[in-house]
């Protein structure tokens, strides 16, 4: 009959599977009163499968708890579709996709082990990749590609201690340290430069103008609306959870509005970003991304004050911002034009 047993703070449930054999479930509890509750359904599934009405899940499984790599991924992004934006959603999707390369779909979520962590860095950092253009075989993930990555692979594995899918985290995942480097903004003769190529795609163009004069981030302009004001934009479902409101110049509201209606896809639009970059003979670091810290310079330049400009991005602390403090001012007047900027 079946029957439970607390191991290390956690309680298990013991029943007799196919063939007679004993099998262990997890409770996924440390309270006895619902480990006594759930050991209910245990008694039920240990009943239904000796009367074949039922096949044992953990029939030819490993796992103790019965709970895949692959079923786990599954049941975590499931969870998290409503409480994260598409685009953080989509990174954990990513970076979830390579665990599971790396270990397989069939293994066991309560199996791994501390040396596990040599093996997920190794897999991330020597994957590789055909270069499409040269046919060479390349580094597939860039130093910094690796810590977004990571940074999934952690927040999974947090999910699955705090739903007690498993007792405790099985290794400590640390991100590479990497040189810190100036944000990558670009200069007026840049920007010139890649409107002037993009000019080929106007609705493209007139999108980057929009983020461009903004600051907006990629997944932003969606979630935005013009304020009765007709000089403010308002910003939902924000990366910080938070509604904001940013300034728009006056001059840019109708090309916002249109923009806004004519609703191109993120996958597009930094596609495009890239294309046109690429054409203009800009820089390969230059990502949809750089017209957001292009728009974070001008601001600084023109206001010189920190706090608005952090308010004005929507960073969750100054200290995010201050990066932008870090690039000579005199070198930013010379590259970039502001009106009435500040001596």
């Amino acid at each position: 009959m079946a029957y439970m047993r607390k191991v290390k703070d956690r309680y298990y449930g013991y029943y007799k599977g196919e063939c007679g054999k004993e099998k262990c479930v997890s409770l996924k509890t440390s309270s006895l009163t619902l480990a006594k509750q759930r050991l209910k359904n245990v008694e039920e599934l240990e009943y239904q499968i000796k009367l074949g009405i039922t096949e044992d899940p953990l029939a030819d499984k490993a796992s103790l708890s019965g709970n895949t790599l692959s079923d786990m991924v599954s049941l975590f992004l499931k969870s998290q579709e409503n409480l994260i934006q598409k685009s953080t959603h989509q990174r954990y999707k990513d970076a979830l996709k390579e665990l599971i390369r790396i270990f397989g779909k069939d293994k066991p979520l309560d199996s791994f082990v501390k040396s596990d962590n040599a093996v997920l860095m190794k897999g991330l950092l020597h994957a590789e990749r055909v270069n499409p253009k040269s046919g060479k075989i390349e580094t597939r993930f860039t130093p910094t590609t690796v810590n977004i990555l990571l940074r999934g692979i952690r927040r999974f594995f947090n999910w699955a201690v705090e739903e007690e899918y498993i007792d405790k985290l099985p290794f400590r995942i640390k991100l590479l340290k990497i040189d810190k480097s100036h944000p990558k903004f670009m200069t007026d003769e840049e920007i010139n430069r890649l409107m002037k190529t993009a000019g080929k795609r106007p609705n493209a163009r007139d999108a980057f103008i929009i983020y461009l004069n903004t600051g907006m981030r990629l997944s932003e302009l969606q979630n935005s609306e013009l304020l009765p004001d007709g000089k403010h934009l308002r910003i939902t479902n924000t990366k910080g959870r938070q509604d904001r409101i940013i300034p728009i110049d006056p001059e840019w509201v109708d090309l916002y509005k249109k923009v806004r209606e004519i609703n191109l896809s993120t996958d597009y639009l930094s596609h495009k970003f890239k294309h046109f970059a690429r054409e203009a003979g800009l820089s390969e670091d230059y990502t949809f991304h750089s017209l957001r810290h292009t728009f974070a310079v001008r601001h600084w330049i023109e206001h010189r004050d920190i706090n608005l400009t952090k308010q004005v991005l929507g960073h969750s602390s100054v200290v995010v911002t201050e990066i932008y403090t870090k690039i000579p001012i005199d070198y930013l007047k010379n590259v970039i034009n502001i009106r009435n900027q500040k001596s």
